[in-house]
């Protein structure tokens, strides 16, 4: 319940809404199946890994398989050259004889390998994917919140070792309860939508670095950027979004501008993933304060 009210998973949200909209009262069995729904990304993506592994292991297998019949038939080789009782034609028919069995097994275990290397392309192929879905929001298509708490810790990780600058963004859409409760969810949908297409068409180079937080709040990763330099960045967005006025293309109705109010945060030596964000969250909570449609950049 406090994910579906805080609003930052829209399927978990349209899902319940469903069961609200034809049932009188929820019990445990619904959210049973909510949560079983949920949790089919994380099974899919083990089974993935045990597939892999098992390739992985049938590969190795023919591959040490292939190098024994070569070690067998060169002591074969060995010893029947060194046969005092075999003479020359004898021992070139062992020795093909021998060769031609290695050469058919071989060659089907080459096959055999030839088959595993498609079904491992396959197989990463289709991770790719699944994995692609896990890490991306569905609505906005900009990295989601499972993502962010994963890249985040990386991100700062590797600025400190590099002594590189990262600064943080956390902004939201103004007065967006209020739009939903006016306009209804699905209108909601669309300026979600929008936002996380702007993101996107603004920042294309960054696009791992492009996140919705939850609900209607969202973030961007500066890397490389002091939070002055990151504030230029920011109020670009701020500004393309500002002035497009949007349009349901459903019911071609136009429902004007919106706004976003942010926080930036630049890293500093003491900063986790945690305080980073929260140093964010401050500097936009001044931002709704001061008039909301700004950025304002932390004086920490």
């Amino acid at each position: 319940w406090y994910s579906y009210f805080k609003e930052d998973d829209c399927d978990l949200r349209k899902r319940i809404d469903q069961i609200i909209a034809s049932n009188d009262t929820i019990n445990d069995n619904h959210f049973d199946i909510v949560l079983s729904t949920m949790r089919k990304d994380n099974v899919a993506l083990k089974e993935f890994q045990e597939d892999i592994s098992m390739v992985i292991d049938d590969t190795l297998s023919n591959a040490v398989n292939l190098s024994d019949n070569a070690k067998d038939l060169g002591e074969y080789i060995h010893q029947v050259t060194h046969e005092k009782d075999m003479d020359q034609q004898e021992v070139i028919f062992a020795i093909t004889s021998k060769a031609r069995t290695a050469m058919e097994t071989n060659s089907d275990l080459t096959k055999r390998l030839s088959e595993q290397q498609k079904m491992v392309a396959s197989l990463q192929e289709e991770y790719r994917r699944v994995r692609e879905e896990l890490i991306t929001d569905n609505l906005t298509k900009v990295r989601n919140r499972r993502f962010l708490d994963e890249r985040l810790p990386q991100l700062i990780s590797d600025a400190n070792s590099s002594k590189k600058q990262l600064s943080l963004l956390m902004f939201d859409i103004d007065h967006f309860k209020k739009f939903n409760d006016t306009h209804g969810h699905q209108v909601g949908d669309t300026v979600l939508k929008f936002v996380g297409h702007t993101m996107k068409a603004l920042f294309p180079h960054i696009e791992d670095c492009l996140f919705r937080y939850g609900g209607e709040e969202f973030a961007i990763v500066f890397e490389k950027l002091g939070k002055f330099e990151a504030q230029k960045f920011s109020n670009q967005l701020m500004n393309a979004i500002a002035k497009k006025e949007i349009t349901v293309k459903s019911t071609k109705k136009n429902i004007g501008n919106v706004t976003i109010s942010g926080g930036i945060a630049e890293l500093t030596p003491r900063d986790d993933s945690s305080s980073l964000i929260e140093r964010a969250d401050v500097a936009l909570y001044e931002s709704k304060r001061n008039g909301r449609n700004r950025m304002t950049v932390s004086s920490k």
